[in-house]
């Protein structure tokens, strides 16, 4: 348990996703700041690292049930498996998200002012998200795939432009860490997706739909941030080497 807390919390949840629902529980944004330390997540949010210890130990010596492994698949199979659900989950779900706030602003905006603050927030967040997609499919997941070897053990991998890559990685886990912060925004005005007793179907829907997609955005860009991007930084490192 003293090495668990010297690993990145990326790579505790690479390892069993279990343990995602413990750091979600506790406020640590395993998805987008995955590359701290336990130790220091912890600290940094005044968490007893043993209690943590304990509740990651009780868990991990449970048997995990069946599920998929991404760790060991190739990069060009996660990257297309990513496209396929999760940019497709949020093509699919953001203009039904946001029709519903739409109508929720309308009908009850005066009395609940913070929906209109929802509604600008997710907004914001679709946009951007769209942007970020398409980058990574135009540009990031393309080259991606030339690092991995075909049939015959041959890259297409170039690694003359890998600095550029690199730079574009990165620059992609800090959007991740902005979006994901602002569904957080979202997440606390909402006090975690809750429905107030008395709300309508409309409202109970929104939040249950926002719920959805947090979740869905958490695992999304957990594969990405603590297992894709890490593949393609080392691939690319081992291209630069081979074709140096």
């Amino acid at each position: 348990m003293i090495d668990l807390a010297s690993k990145t919390i990326g790579e505790i949840v690479s390892g069993d996703y279990r343990t995602a629902a413990i750091f979600s529980s506790m406020g640590i944004a395993y998805s987008w700041r995955g590359q701290e330390t336990l130790a220091h997540a912890c600290q940094r949010k005044k968490l007893s690292l043993e209690e943590v210890l304990d509740k990651l130990g009780t868990l991990l010596q449970s048997p995990a049930g069946r599920d998929f492994d991404f760790a060991y698949w190739p990069a060009d199979l996660l990257a297309d498996y990513i496209v396929r659900k999760y940019h497709r989950y949020i093509r699919s779900r953001v203009p039904v998200i946001k029709q519903v706030l739409q109508s929720l602003v309308f009908s009850s905006g005066r009395e609940q002012p913070m929906l209109s603050q929802v509604l600008g927030l997710f907004e914001k967040a679709s946009q951007e998200l769209e942007r970020h997609m398409q980058k990574e499919e135009l540009i990031l997941f393309p080259y991606i795939k030339k690092m991995v070897p075909d049939e015959k053990g041959m890259r297409k991998f170039d690694g003359g432009h890998f600095d550029g890559v690199r730079n574009t990685i990165w620059n992609l886990m800090q959007d991740h860490e902005v979006e994901g912060e602002r569904i957080e925004q979202i997440k606390a005005i909402t006090r975690n997706f809750h429905s107030p007793k008395d709300a309508d179907d409309g409202y109970k829907v929104a939040m249950g739909l926002l719920r959805d997609f947090d979740h869905n955005l958490r695992k999304h860009l957990h594969l990405e941030n603590n297992i894709l991007f890490p593949k393609a930084l080392q691939g690319g490192v081992m291209g630069e080497l081979v074709n140096g």
